[in-house]
Parts: C-alpha cells; structure tokens; sequence
C-alpha cells in the first residue's frame, strides 16, 4: 500500500475507534456558600444521574427526600419528593401523591430549578447523594450558613 492509502485508512479508521472508547464529559455539582460564593464540595453527574438531598425535618423529626435528575435542559429536574406528613412548607397541589403508610412520595413533579437553595443544618443531618452514593456528608458542609448547589455544565 502507498502512504496515501494508509493516511486515507487512519483518517477513516481513528474515529471510529475513538467513537467507541470516547467518554462524554461530565458535568461538576458544586456546594457553594449562597451569599459569597465560596466552594465547599464538588462531584461529576452525568445526564441522568439522581440527586437526592435529604434531611430532618426540625420540627416533626421525620425525614424528608428531594429527588432531582440532571437533565441536558434543566440543572435539577425535581421528579419526586417524600415526607412524612403534611404540614406547613408542603405543597398541597401535587396530583401523583401515593403513600406507603409511613412516607408520602409526590410523583412527576418536574418542576426545574438552576440551584438548590438551603440553610445547612448538621442537626437536621442533610445528606447529598449521588445515585444512592453519599457524595456530602452533613459534616461536610458549615453549619447554620446559607448554602446553594449548582450544576456546571461543561
């Protein structure tokens, strides 16, 4: 074969097997302080990945679930939430709401948030996963600060 044939074969040949073994970037969540920007903590998400944040509720003490999948439109994409009993600071107009006997869990909710906003609390135990993975610990994070997790996209 002639230089220009091999040339020729490795253009056509190279990304086909870079095709195969590429990886898609991921995206970077980071925990950062909600007034002066400072970052505590960050992990990858790739499109699909659930977010789950947890806590305490400190009144009732019951535990309570935010789920948000990462979307290619949506930072986090709120699909379901779970509590344990209605009260105040719980949406009352959520039509796919089934219960277990124990926790309440409201279905498709798909409401699209750029951040996640909250006041950390190591005694309400708030918890940050990453498909069931614990990425924050709550003493991870500063306690009684406002807190605020964004999804860079790449």
């Amino acid at each position: 074969m002639n230089i220009k044939v091999h040339h020729l074969l490795a253009l056509l040949i190279i990304p086909l097997i870079m095709k195969g073994c590429s990886f898609s970037a991921s995206d970077e969540v980071s925990v950062t302080h909600a007034q002066h920007g400072e970052v505590y903590q960050t992990f990858a998400v790739e499109e699909g990945d659930i977010i789950t944040l947890s806590w305490i509720h400190s009144v009732d003490q019951t535990p309570w679930l935010d789920h948000f999948q990462v979307t290619s439109s949506c930072s986090f994409l709120l699909k379901e939430t779970n509590f344990a009993s209605y009260g105040a600071g719980v949406a009352h107009d959520y039509e796919n709401v089934v219960s277990d006997g124990e926790m309440f869990t409201a279905r498709g909710i798909d409401e699209c948030h750029d951040t996640v906003n909250w006041i950390h609390s190591e005694e309400a135990d708030y918890q940050i996963k990453r498909n069931e993975e614990v990425m924050i610990s709550p003493g991870d994070l500063p306690h009684h600060e406002p807190l605020k997790m964004i999804n860079e996209k790449r």
